[in-house]
């Protein structure tokens, strides 16, 4: 499916944000890999990050979620079916994807952690699409060659439930913004602590997670890998 523009603010991922879109926009970079354990937040981070490169992508920003499958034999038909993209007589479904897929692209596939022996195919489409770039989420690295894996950390020492309350409550008008800063005393806690069970319990529909340990400006980055190579430059920010 195209992608949609997430309907309220990621609130606590300015760094990660900032350094994945300048990660995702280096010309020598094609394959990104958000990974983490589950319910950390990668799929809302990458869905943001693609919102925020949506207009540097003159072909479109794609996400397909793979939650569902379990066959690795099954990705590029489920990537097929979700752009609209119909088998047609005996062209190689890789070959269609191909023409589809042509021009300045990003594709976001989400949960791949069930089916990294797919991840051989992934190599396939970005040799055959030169202009296309994929910014995928999974629990862990696909070790590919070329692939730059940025870890999402939780967040340390915070309730995630207060974070979503606090989150959600800027969204409703509860806490003005401008107050946002304020929000790290005891009586704000226990107004978001209350609020979370609401959350909790079904009445809001949106995860947000936390803000991470902001990591040094000065941290140095990496060299990308030799073609050769068969692991994942992991990302420092």
């Amino acid at each position: 499916m195209a992608l949609y523009a997430p309907p309220t603010p990621l609130i606590g991922r300015e760094h990660e944000r900032a350094a994945l879109r300048q990660l995702i926009l280096r010309d020598e970079v094609r394959l990104v890999t958000l990974t983490g354990p589950g319910g950390v937040g990668k799929t809302r981070l990458a869905l943001q990050v693609a919102a925020d490169l949506s207009e540097g992508f003159a072909d479109g920003v794609y996400f397909i979620s793979l939650a569902a499958i379990t066959d690795p034999a099954l990705v590029f038909p489920t990537i097929a079916q979700t752009l609209g993209v119909r088998p047609m007589g005996e062209r190689p479904l890789l070959e269609q994807l191909t023409v589809f897929l042509s021009g300045e692209r990003l594709l976001v596939l989400d949960n791949f952690e069930q089916i990294t022996a797919a991840a051989p195919q992934l190599r396939e489409m970005l040799a055959a699409c030169p202009d296309l770039k994929i910014l995928i989420t999974s629990r862990a690295s696909l070790h590919l060659s070329g692939e730059y894996e940025f870890p999402v950390p939780p967040l340390p020492g915070a309730e995630w439930g207060q974070l979503d309350a606090i989150g959600m409550m800027m969204q409703l008008g509860v806490i003005p913004r401008r107050k946002r800063h304020g929000l790290t005393s005891p009586s704000a806690r226990l107004v978001a602590r209350q609020s979370s069970g609401r959350f909790k319990s079904g009445e809001y529909n949106e995860r947000r997670c936390p803000p991470p340990n902001s990591a040094s400006p000065n941290s140095p980055s990496p060299s990308p890998l030799p073609p050769t190579s068969a692991s994942a430059t992991r990302w420092k920010y």
